[in-house]
This record gives C-alpha cells, sequence and structure tokens, in this order.
C-alpha cells in the first residue's frame, strides 16, 4: 500500500529523521483539496493553473449571488478534477450562508459569510466513497 503523508509536512521531524506522521488515502485527498482550496493564483511558482478562484472572488461585487456561487462551484470541480487525479468527481456543490455574531445583548454585531464546499466522489485506488464539506470563512459577499 502507498504511504500518504500528513499535509503540511513536519520538517522538523524530517530534518531529524523522525518517521512521518501517515494518513489514509481518504485523508489524503481531503487534505489535498483543502489545500487546493487554500492556493491562490500564482502563489505555487511550479504550476500557476494549482490554485482556486476563491482567492479572486473575495470581496467582489456581484448582482447575482447564483452566479458567483456557479462561477466559484466550476473552477472547484475543474481545479480538483484536473490536480487530485486519485478522485473520480461525481459532485462539487457550493452554498453559502450567513453567520451572526452577537453581543451580550443579544445585538448582532457582525455578519460572517462561510462558503459549505460539498465535494463527492469514488477514491479510485480503494473504491471508497468520498462526500467531504470543506467550510470556509469569507469576505462580505456583496450583492448590489
Amino acid at each position: 500500500m502507498a504511504k500518504h503523508h500528513h499535509i503540511p509536512v513536519d520538517f522538523g521531524a524530517l530534518l531529524k529523521k523522525k518517521p512521518l506522521p501517515q494518513v489514509t488515502i481518504k485523508a489524503s485527498v481531503r487534505e489535498y483539496i483543502y489545500l487546493l482550496l487554500l492556493t491562490q493564483h500564482g502563489e505555487w511558482r511550479y504550476d500557476n493553473g494549482f490554485q482556486c478562484l476563491l482567492w479572486e472572488k473575495d470581496f467582489e461585487q456581484t448582482d447575482n449571488l447564483n452566479i458567483w456561487l456557479d462561477q466559484v462551484r466550476d473552477d472547484i470541480r475543474f481545479s480538483v478534477h484536473k490536480y487530485e487525479t486519485r478522485l473520480k468527481i461525481q459532485d462539487v456543490d457550493v452554498q453559502r450562508d450567513e453567520l451572526q455574531e452577537l453581543s451580550r445583548e443579544n445585538k448582532v454585531t457582525r455578519i460572517r459569510n462561510r462558503l459549505n464546499i460539498r465535494v463527492k466522489g469514488t477514491v479510485i485506488q480503494s473504491g471508497e466513497n468520498f462526500d467531504e464539506t470543506f467550510l470556509m470563512f469569507f469576505g462580505p459577499i456583496t450583492v448590489v
């Protein structure tokens, strides 16, 4: 069975020649997708395509939230399909909800946007079902 190492790599342990923590293939796929979601354009110098459109969409103004969500979903589906080849994708869904932070007096002090990104598929090597949700807090998506 192939070894799958935890992301991020513990370079301190690596330099001390200690064994690195290993994870299941399913956990490895999840960590890799999360890394892809957190990477912005040009951040990985070896491949500018290794990115997620989320960071270019942060604080963007839109007059149609559904179109915005569709663009993000399509980009995530494309990126995961291209870079996470251990997964056969069945569906990617992106939903947005607002979380209200309340003061002691139960007054709304802040509203935070949260993206719920759900990736469904099959891990090719093991045949396991993959159904994971990634929660990401996001800048204010302004609907004009």
